[in-house]
């Protein structure tokens, strides 16, 4: 191999290596050490591995109106809320037409995105860690007991993989 050769492989191995220490990185959050500085009304989630679902680019929040990410595809309306267009650290509505409609999720961003039952929001928070992507939420609930499915009226994407304060924002 000549120099050029050797420095393009080094420069491969590098680029794959943070490729796979950032999702590492996002998987040793614990549930227990974002739930110590959230306080009682807040939820967690850990991440899991990343997954492929139709159409959620990188850096978005992506909501499915049908579980399992609206049947793979095969149905349902699909709401982006990407990183670059979407308020950070403040609740946001997320409209009339997504409110109460939420039935799957891929947080695919490497930072927390955080669901809420009202808008003003309330008490009735959850925060996904990056790359969560619960395929059902009626499997998941709210701090007061209540079923998450079809329930979500505002969001909120944090700036880091740790429990953040988020403002009132358009709620």
């Amino acid at each position: 191999m000549n120099p050029s050769s050797h420095r393009k492989r080094r420069r491969w191995l590098a680029v794959a290596a943070a490729a796979v220490a950032v999702p590492a990185l996002t998987l040793a959050l614990s549930g227990a050490a974002q739930a110590g500085t959230l306080g009682a009304a807040h939820r967690t989630s850990t991440a899991v591995a990343a997954i492929t679902t139709p159409n959620c680019p990188n850096a978005t929040l992506c909501a499915y109106q049908n579980k399992d990410y609206n049947n793979n595809g095969a149905s349902g309306t699909q709401w982006n809320y990407p990183y670059n267009s979407t308020p950070h650290l403040q609740w946001v509505w997320i409209g009339s037409s997504a409110n109460d409609q939420f039935s799957s999720l891929n947080n695919n961003r490497a930072w927390v995105s955080y669901v809420n039952k009202s808008c003003p929001a309330g008490n009735q928070t959850h925060a996904w860690a990056g790359g969560a992507h619960p395929s059902n939420l009626q499997n998941w609930t709210w701090p007061n007991g209540t079923n998450m499915n079809d329930s979500i009226s505002a969001i909120a994407l944090g700036t880091s993989s740790t429990i953040q304060g988020i403002s009132s924002g358009s709620c």
